[in-house]
This record gives structure tokens, sequence and C-alpha cells, in this order.
């Protein structure tokens, strides 16, 4: 775990094994990218000690009366399991709010990555918001997250950069050369390949278990990502930032 630092992993370094998982919900996208690898023995051995003690008790329900088990897997647990992994081996986490006003610009709100995984993640977003992410619009902007915009103004040929509409610019922020503008990456073929990554990682996970896919009230995988997001952002924005919102996260 660290701030950003100059390092920068580029989407397409990363491998096969790498995974964007996406959620959505009016408004707000939430992205997770992490490494898969191992993921599949872990959560094996938290089928088969389910299965054990089901077998051994005669049902699930059994098993839970007589305190063998403290409750069914769930997604939940699938995606606990996910971001214990990120702490360990590195990956990102990311909220953005498309703008009712003005959609297709995403506004990011949280951001936080162990080892050098954040700006990797800055790249994905802006491969997949459709005119481009702008910073927190609070202007809570830290140096870490000025580093990204400022190689993206400077040093990368690959980002368009355009101003944002006159209703999406903030006057008090105009001595931010990155504040009042918009980034995009056009060519979105890595975030593409990082999304079906997970989409077929989702699948053989799945397989495993079935029953776990489902929670009490009916909930899928996918809501769960957003706890990720949070519970990641906190995590580190308590250790090593003082502050709040989206760019003062730390990696």
């Amino acid at each position: 775990m660290g701030l950003l630092k100059e390092a920068y992993v580029p989407p397409s370094s990363l491998g096969s094994n790498w995974c964007l998982a996406e959620a959505e919900f009016q408004n707000l996208r939430w992205y997770v990218l992490f490494d898969s690898s191992g993921l599949r023995e872990i959560w094996e051995k938290k089928v088969k000690r389910e299965k054990r003690w089901i077998k051994k008790h005669g049902s699930l329900e059994a098993a839970l009366d007589a305190e063998a088990l403290e409750w069914k897997l769930s997604p939940s647990d699938f995606t606990g399991v996910v971001s214990r992994h990120i702490g360990r081996v590195g990956g990102a986490v990311c909220k953005v709010s498309d703008f009712e006003s003005n959609k297709g610009f995403w506004e990011v709100k949280e951001m936080a990555a162990y080892d050098d995984y954040g700006p990797t993640m800055y790249d994905l977003i802006a491969m997949a918001s459709p005119k481009g992410i702008l910073s927190d619009r609070t202007g809570h902007t830290s140096s870490f997250a000025e580093n990204v915009y400022t190689k993206y103004n400077e040093i990368r040929k690959d980002v368009d950069i355009q101003p944002l509409p006159y209703n999406l610019q903030k006057k008090k922020y105009s001595e931010d050369e990155y504040f009042n503008k918009a980034y995009k990456i056009h060519d979105n073929i890595e975030f593409k390949r990082l999304l079906n990554n997970y989409q077929n990682f989702e699948k053989k996970i799945q397989s495993i278990y079935p029953e776990a896919w489902k929670d009490f009230w009916k909930r899928d995988l996918e809501a769960y990502w957003p706890d990720v997001v949070k519970d990641i952002f906190t995590n580190l924005y308590r250790e090593e930032v003082l502050g709040s919102q989206e760019d003062r996260a730390p990696w």
C-alpha cells in the first residue's frame, strides 16, 4: 500500500487474470479492478467448509441451528474475499457520477488503490466515459490526483482534453489547469477486455457453488461491488489522508 508516486501500470500490461467489475445504479457507477489469481482456490475452501458442515448436519438449516455455520455463503462473502485480496496484491476502486444536467461527463467521486493502480483506473474510466472524466466539483483535489491530470495535460498524447461545458465549469477553481477540463481516451479496447475478463471469471466462480449467488434479499453479486469501493476507499482514506471527497483518495 502507498501513496501515488510516479509509477504507472498501463491497462494493456494487465494479463488475462486481471478483471474489472462494474455496478450501476441511476447516475452512479462503481468499478473494481483486481487480480483474480488465487481467488478460485480461496473461494473453493469456503465452499468446501460449508458443504462439509451441511453434510454432517444433514441440511443447511441444521448446520446453522447447530452454529457450525454462522451464515450461508452469499455474494457479500465473495466480494469480501476480493476486497481483502486487493489489499494483499494490489488493485483499485472507483465511484463516478454521471451529470444529470449534461449526460456523458463523469465526475470522479471516490478513487483509491493499492500499489500503482490508481492511474490505471483513471485511464479505464476515461475510456469508459462517453464524453470524458472530470475532477470532483467541490475542488477537493489532492496532489496525488493532480499528478494524473498533469500527465494527461503534459505527456499523454492519447488523451483528448476538452474545455468543460460552461454549466460544469467552476470559476472559483479557474487557476487549476485541470479543473475545468474533461479527459477522454477514445480507444476503449482495454476497458472492454478487462470487463470481459471479469464476466468470464464470474461465470467460472459461480459455477463452483451456484447456491451462494443470491442473498436473503435476492440481490446478486453486482449489488455488492459498491460496498467494496466504499470499504477500500474508507480504509485507505482514514489511514493516510485527512480530508474528504474523491480526489483525496490515497494510492
